[in-house]
């Protein structure tokens, strides 16, 4: 197969992915109730709230404020949710366009990248999060956007370079604190870069004010709101006691993640065997490095390994690139198999049943919407916010399970989260109650509202998991 052709076949496939990255925006079921918590965590701010010291949250701020101007003007029309959607889905092929220069320029080239971004996008769990409201998003982008001008400071060696890239890691940090994990290897070649010899004080000293100037920035805000302090509690110290309350799974929990596992593993070997160049030797030390904490930290969900499934991806690519170089019909063997392998992804991946599809989602926080005021309290549990335009009954509105447990055990910010209380006490005019439907709800029985109280007071409505206060 003539290598023109290969990349036309490339493009098409890749035309495909972006046609059902597109679809997702209206289909995807992981994480919705992140989206909610997300576009509900940018109305709070349109409506004067402080995050953290007004509600409880645990990502850094910077997306609320920028989508507080679009939720606010949307405000009670939940088509919000997929406008916002579609914004994600545009962040998202951005980075991809990104990661594409990226791979082009240093790990391969034109074929190789869009093999790579194909294996990635075959990935049921990458699409879906390219599609989803959360910080991750951009913190991702600009990550690979500073990777991608350090890459051009080692080839080129001017010092703007390495101050974009600075600037680019500080903004995703403004974002995402995870940020820190994905920067670590590359904070490790640094120091050997210095101990080498090959990156002189100079250059580093003069890239800070590229880096610090947003941290400062950052740090000023948090001051000057009066919050400075939750922050650090929520975003940091709450960390620490996770796996108090949350389950601990592993990479090894995730079967459906086996083949593309093999495949990079085996790629990773074969390419440390061979002699590399150095940004090669940096996506292997970037892929040991991702692979070992998402092996030894908690991963609870599938979309913690969007990264490391695209590490995994460009591992494959370069390699399958190598055995084209040696047999260029093996291209009409390799791609097909390749792409069914890894594809599996795509039909059989597994969703979690117990999630709530957009539909769904739609109609509910409509329905909502369209019968209460702004003024009006919603509860949803298990901590789902379908309130999107509505008070919290609550300090501890999302993750009240084993977030809010923490924070209440630890550092007793506010009072105890105590549903039956609240109901009887806040008087939600709406309460999602999903976990009372399920046959084995796994909630400690101070969390369960008392049925014969919910009946009582409420009626089921449209939904059998949405129950309205009588008389009101």
């Amino acid at each position: 197969m003539k290598e023109k052709t290969l990349t036309r076949l490339l493009w098409f496939f890749l035309a495909i992915n972006i046609i059902y990255l597109f679809a997702s925006i209206f289909v995807s079921r992981r994480a919705v109730g992140d989206d909610l918590e997300h576009i509900h965590a940018s109305w709070l701010v349109w409506q004067g709230y402080i995050p953290y010291t007004d509600f409880f949250e645990h990502h850094h701020p910077l997306m609320w404020y920028m989508f507080a101007p679009l939720v606010g003007f949307f405000s009670g029309n939940v088509l919000v949710f997929l406008y916002i959607r579609c914004i994600i889905a545009a962040v998202s092929l951005l980075t991809l366009y990104v990661i594409y220069r990226l791979i082009k320029d240093f790990w391969g080239n034109k074929t190789v990248a869009l093999l790579a971004i194909n294996i990635f996008c075959f990935s049921n769990t990458a699409m879906d999060a390219m599609v989803q409201f959360k910080p991750d998003a951009f913190m991702q982008l600009f990550f690979f956007i500073g990777l991608y001008f350090f890459f051009v400071f080692l080839r080129d060696a001017q010092q703007k370079y390495l101050n974009y890239t600075a600037l680019s890691w500080a903004v995703g940090f403004l974002f995402l604190q995870t940020i820190i994990f994905l920067i670590l290897p590359l904070g490790l070649y640094g120091i050997y870069l210095l101990a080498a010899k090959k990156l002189s004080r100079k250059k580093l000293v003069l890239s800070l004010p590229w880096l610090l100037t947003p941290l400062v920035l950052f740090g000023i805000y948090l001051l000057a709101c009066g919050n400075a302090q939750r922050y650090f509690e929520t975003n940091w110290l709450l960390n620490t006691h996770i796996l108090e309350y949350v389950w601990n799974k592993r990479i090894h929990d995730f079967s459906d993640l086996y083949s593309i596992l093999a495949l990079g593993t085996a790629s990773a070997i074969y390419l440390l065997i061979k002699k590399t160049d150095k940004y090669t030797a940096i996506l292997l030390i970037m892929y040991t490095v991702e692979f070992a904490l998402r092996t030894l930290y908690i991963s609870m969900w599938m979309y913690y390994f969007k990264v490391l499934i695209l590490y995994n991806a460009v591992l494959i690519a370069m390699v399958c690139a190598e055995i084209y170089k040696a047999k260029k019909w093996t291209a009409w063997l390799v791609l097909p198999v390749l792409l069914i392998f890894c594809g599996k992804f795509w039909l059989f991946e597994g969703l979690n049943p117990d999630e709530i599809d957009t539909l769904k989602v739609l109609q509910i926080s409509t329905h909502i919407a369209q019968n209460t005021t702004p003024d009006d309290i919603v509860l949803g549990l298990p901590g789902i916010p379908f309130g999107i335009f509505n008070k919290n009954p609550h300090y501890y509105w999302f993750s009240w399970s084993y977030m809010g447990k923490l924070d209440e055990q630890y550092f007793k910010y506010t009072e105890p989260f105590d549903i039956n209380e609240i109901v009887i006490n806040k008087k939600p005019k709406y309460i999602y109650y999903e976990e009372y439907k399920k046959k084995n709800p796994e909630m400690r029985p101070h969390y369960a509202i008392v049925p014969q109280m919910l009946y009582a007071i409420y009626k089921p409505e449209v939904f059998d998991t949405l129950f309205r206060r009588q008389n009101d």
